[in-house]
């Protein structure tokens, strides 16, 4: 397509002197180049139409003899562009070349005219041989340019970055209109917030020098004045922020959308995300930038063989509130489970699966009434979302038969709850078999019952009497054939041996 700027600038008459002209004493070549417009912002690439008027304007005795130009006889040159029609004729195309002017008013297009030996020559013989003449015009060829998000930036509950638009080459400015649009997940990570709002906002108070609108997940912000270059701070309110900003401006009524220096891509990522699966690359502390929003891979420790947490990796990488401080998750090599110790009890030895273990704060608040950890996730996240639960632990007090018990054996997401019974551990166990009073062995045993109950809650299941003792899962207690009278026997690691052992058997979704 070519695009005429539409504007008309008189070049003015020139008058050479003549180079041989026997018989004409006011030899003169007209041309006026009179579009484009001296001084014209014409963006880069751009086709335009260039167009002279030119009339040979040799007399004789006074008498004028005004002749057309041939229109091979005008040629076209430009220090930068092409001409991509041909460069002769009175109108022609030119194209901007494809980077834009290192300052304002560096490139020139130049109309040549001359004129040729008449077919019939005047009275008295003789030619027509005027000096060439020319007409030049300077423009300037514009780019408007945006950068990427930095590369080592993530979001947070309350952090910022900012973006920056430029307009090339230093001499031209515009008004600069920045275009955001946020990620709306609910909560600010994946256990904490209820509300929906947009995670990434354009504030008027941290942008003075902008016009702030907004509507839906949409944000504008338009400079206040023309300005070469512009930048907007865009603030983030999610842990798991994601969102893509445009900028645009309007030169000599062509509006452009910025792009990235040395790509055609005019929409940037917030934060930056070459792959495409809505984690920051920045964020770089697991390795786990790469791979998709869906991935829930991790295979240690191995377990049945079950790969996985429960948790995507973007769940992993918004991260959850554990006891009151935000936490993002490995969604790489170590599995995570979510623990409620409602009553302070402590996760010995159920550390000895290798299992990270998150201890949630004892209140219940950090997981949802029905235990869901990542209960902020839906369908509509990235990577999806399959509710995944937390293991609900706490001190039962007195059972006449039991140390501890588990709802069932099975998964989190399947067994309700985990009760330790310590006033049975403390009655049951010299020295004081006192039930009010806690003694050395008494702390040692309740280590072993917590390991034993909550692994029911990983889906293990009791060795019977029998069989091996040397493993927490071993089924000791005051309601068995083999009671543990002396704690110092007691199993404080579960066995992983064999195939069928306990640590290739749990699973945790």
């Amino acid at each position: 397509m070519v695009v005429s700027t539409g504007l008309i600038l008189l070049a003015g008459l020139s008058l050479p002197g003549a180079e041989a002209a026997d018989w004409s004493p006011n030899p003169a070549i007209f041309v006026d180049l009179y579009t484009p417009d001296e001084g014209a912002k014409i963006y880069v690439g751009t086709q335009v139409d260039a167009r002279c008027a030119s009339m040979d304007m040799d007399t004789l005795d006074g008498n004028q003899y005004p002749d057309t130009i041939p229109e091979d006889n005008i040629t076209w040159s430009a220090s930068r562009g092409t001409f991509p029609n041909g460069n002769t004729g009175s109108d022609v195309v030119w194209q901007a070349p494809d980077t834009p002017s290192a300052q304002a008013n560096d490139i020139w297009i130049k109309v040549t005219v001359d004129d040729l030996p008449a077919e019939k020559d005047p009275p008295g013989g003789g030619t027509r041989d005027d000096d060439p003449v020319t007409d030049t015009i300077y423009v300037t060829a514009w780019d408007i340019e945006i950068a990427k998000c930095a590369a080592d930036w993530h979001p947070t509950h309350n952090n910022q970055t900012s973006i920056t638009a430029t307009i090339l080459p230093t001499g031209v400015a515009g008004y600069i209109t920045f275009e955001l649009d946020s990620s709306n997940e609910k909560g600010y990570c994946m256990n904490a917030g209820d509300a929906y709002t947009n995670d990434l906002q354009i504030l008027a108070g941290e942008n003075p020098d902008f016009d702030v609108t907004s509507i839906g997940s949409l944000y504008w912000g338009t400079t206040k004045s023309e300005e070469n270059s512009a930048t907007v701070k865009v603030n983030s309110y999610d842990q798991g922020s994601y969102g893509t900003i445009q900028a645009r401006t309007t030169i000599e009524e062509v509006t452009k959308w910025a792009h990235v220096p040395g790509s055609t891509d005019t929409v940037v990522d917030i934060p930056r995300d070459d792959n495409d699966n809505y984690i920051a690359d920045g964020w770089t502390e697991f390795g786990a930038e790469t791979g998709n929003a869906s991935d829930d891979n991790e295979t240690s420790p191995a377990g049945d063989g079950t790969a996985g947490d429960g948790f995507t990796r973007y769940e992993e990488y918004r991260g959850f509130v554990v006891d009151g401080t935000l936490v993002r998750n490995d969604p790489i090599t170590t599995k995570d489970v979510f623990l409620c110790d409602e009553d302070g009890l402590g996760n010995e030895d159920f550390d000895a699966t290798g299992l990270t273990i998150h201890m949630l704060a004892s209140d219940g608040s950090e997981y949802s009434g029905s235990r869901v950890v990542n209960f902020n996730g839906s369908g509509g996240s990235p990577g999806g979302h399959t509710n995944q639960k937390g293991i609900r632990m706490y001190d039962g007090g007195y059972h006449e038969d039991y140390f501890g018990l588990a709802e069932q054996v099975g998964t989190p997401n399947v067994c309700d709850w985990v009760k330790i019974y310590t006033e049975k551990i403390r009655e049951y166990y010299a020295p004081t078999d006192n039930w009010t009073t806690w003694d050395p062995q008494d702390i040692d045993v309740k280590k072993w019952v917590i390991g034993h109950e909550c692994g029911h809650d990983v889906n293990l299941a009791h060795h019977e009497a029998g069989a091996a003792a040397d493993c927490v899962m071993h089924r000791w207690g005051p309601a068995n054939q083999d009671p543990y009278d002396d704690p110092e026997q007691i199993a404080h690691t579960y066995c992983g041996d064999e195939l069928e052992d306990c640590l290739h058997s749990f699973k945790v979704h």
